[in-house]
């Protein structure tokens, strides 16, 4: 069965969902003749490579500031990437010391300040001694952290 539309085009109206096997296999073998050459296949590779990392049109970088105030930046490879994304302190302290860091070492901002990044602001903590007694160089007071 054919419907007509406004442009004069004949179009095969489908009333049961489900094509025959005998339908199937004739819209197999008239794609068939429609393989992409190498060169277009080529373009279709190099254009999704484009959109990844630098080459997609939000790249600002390979920095930003997450929603807890820490600066990330792009390491896909590295073991603590998470969506690719690593912590900027971590990876300034791993540089520092020359290894990664261990899976209960963490790293400290001194200043409180969680872009301060220098490493003169770093401090390397196990995190049993991570949290206590803290002083707080902006209001000048000692508070427990638990």
């Amino acid at each position: 069965m054919f419907q007509v539309d406004l442009w004069g085009n004949k179009k095969e109206v489908v009333l049961d969902k489900r094509r025959s096997p005998e339908r199937r296999e004739k819209i197999r073998q008239s794609q068939l003749g429609h393989k992409m050459s190498e060169k277009t296949r080529e373009a279709l590779r190099r254009g999704r490579e484009k959109q990844k990392g630098s080459g997609h049109w939000h790249w600002r970088g390979g920095r930003w500031l997450d929603k807890r105030g820490y600066v990330r930046i792009w390491m896909p490879n590295h073991p603590r990437a998470n969506k690719n994304y690593v912590l900027e302190h971590a990876v300034v302290m791993e540089k520092y010391l020359g290894r990664r860091l261990k899976p209960k070492e963490g790293v400290h901002h001194k200043n409180g300040i969680k872009t301060d990044n220098r490493l003169e602001n770093l401090a390397l903590v196990v995190n049993e001694t991570h949290f206590g007694k803290v002083y707080c160089p902006k209001c000048h007071r000692e508070f427990l952290i638990k």
